[in-house]
């Protein structure tokens, strides 16, 4: 029998203790959001955002260098 995925409906504050647990994790974020059963687009979706509202730079990995959250 086929198994259907039911669709998680993730409020700010559910994304902002996700985004938090990734930090914490030490981990990346790919590794943690397979770990958490969480879409990874989605994930960096929500991350930017919430960065971006808290004015944070985002790390981008791999490039060597740190990006401001928001556009310039």
């Amino acid at each position: 029998m086929n198994e259907v995925k039911s669709k998680v409906v993730r409020t700010e504050g559910d994304w902002l203790a996700l985004v938090e647990a990734c930090a914490k994790s030490g981990e990346s974020a790919a590794v943690f959001c397979r770990g958490e059963g969480v879409s990874y687009p989605l994930f960096l979706y929500h991350r930017g955002k919430i960065l971006k509202k808290r004015g944070e730079i985002v790390p981008i990995r791999g490039l060597g260098i740190l990006a401001t959250a928001g556009r310039r």
